[in-house]
Order: C-alpha cells, then structure tokens, then sequence
C-alpha cells in the first residue's frame, strides 16, 4: 500500500516553488513579518521625528543590502549543500522518520526553511540591485508631497527586507544546529550498528583466543 501511494506522488506538487510554499506556507512568511514590520516602522518613525530626507536613508539601506546578501547568500547555499552531503542513510532515516501524522517530516521542515530564506535573500538581493539603479537614474517627481510619501514606503520596504532576511538567518541557523544534532545521533547509532555487527575477537570455553 506505501509503495502504492509513493507511485503515485506527482513530483511536481512537491517539488518547486510550489513545494515549498506546501511546506513553508504564506502564513509562516506574515508571522515572520511581524518583528520587521515593527523594526521597520521604527527607522521610519526616527527619520520623520528627526526631520532627515528619506532618501538618505535609502542609499544607506540600499548599499547594506547588497554589502550583506551575496555574503549571506553564499554562505548559506555552502551550509545547506554541505550539511546534507555527508549525512549518511542513518541521519537521512531519522530525518524522514521524525514526523506527526498528515505534516511534512523534519526532513521536508529543515529543508523547507533553507529553501524559504534563500529564496527570501533571492528576491531582496533582486529588489536591491533594481533600487540602485534607480537611484542612479536620479528621478525626481513634480509633487514634492508624493515624493516624500513614495521615498518613505520605499525606506519602510527597504528595512523591511533587511530585517526579515536577518530573522530568518537566526531561523536557519537554529535549524543548522538541530540538523547537526540530528546527525550526531545518527553517527552515534551508526557506529554501534558496526560495532555490534564485529563484536571483535572471540574466545572459546577455553579461554583460548580464535583468531589465533
């Protein structure tokens, strides 16, 4: 009957974007977004109550982001790549195994996570390089009024990202270390699996060793 059911998995509903919004749904992204929205709100509110041009800030967030991305980026990727590489079929067994009934495996949570946040990093990564070369074009809008209004939701959107993506790299470094958990119990058990399968040399009623 389980073989049955796996046949009939179709690969692209759990595979893709698609897979992992199945995993890591929009619901998850909006808790996430409550502590950036109030940080964010929070620049928002010092650089009104201090009476700055948004726009200042706007270069500082703009050149943050693409100063921390790539590197997050990149560090991330090689973190999620290695860690699953040298785990062996003990750890990937304890991974698949760990799971509620209906509810995606740890396996599929830890992974998702990973996904969720690199494709984060992704689209702010993206948002940022566009927002420089907007900055360059030096556009300036006939209403000073709106002007104002569209550099602050844009300042809000700017911190935004940069908060959230700095959240989730707490989410995915906890999900790191729950992952090496994970496989530090998997070697452990892997070892004593070997060891019970050589118990080492054998001695005869005797007491004289067989392996001599």
């Amino acid at each position: 009957m389980k073989r049955n059911r796996i046949k009939d998995i179709n690969f692209w509903t759990v595979a893709g974007i698609s897979g992992i919004l199945d995993i890591y749904p929009f619901k998850k992204f909006l808790k996430g977004s409550i502590y950036p929205a109030i940080l964010s709100l929070l620049v928002l509110a010092a650089d009104m109550f201090l009476g700055k041009d948004p726009l200042q800030l706007i270069v500082v967030s703009t050149d943050i982001g693409l100063s921390i991305l790539p590197s997050l980026l990149g560090f991330l990727l090689s973190a999620y790549v290695i860690l699953f590489a040298i785990g062996n079929a003990e750890v990937v067994s304890i991974l698949v195994n760990a799971k509620e009934p209906n509810k995606a495996s740890m396996f599929q949570t830890v992974s998702s996570v990973f996904a969720a946040g690199l494709l984060v990093m992704v689209i702010s990564l993206i948002y940022f390089v566009i927002g420089k070369l907007v900055l360059t074009l030096d556009i300036s809008l006939a209403s000073k009024d709106f002007q104002l209004t569209i550099n602050s939701l844009v300042l809000f959107l700017q911190f935004y990202l940069i908060f959230y993506t700095l959240l989730m790299v707490k989410d995915m470094i906890v999900n790191l270390f729950n992952l090496t958990q994970i496989m530090h119990i998997g070697f452990l058990r892997s070892k004593d699996s070997t060891a019970g399968q050589n118990p080492g040399p054998c001695k005869t009623g005797t007491g004289t060793d067989l392996k001599k």
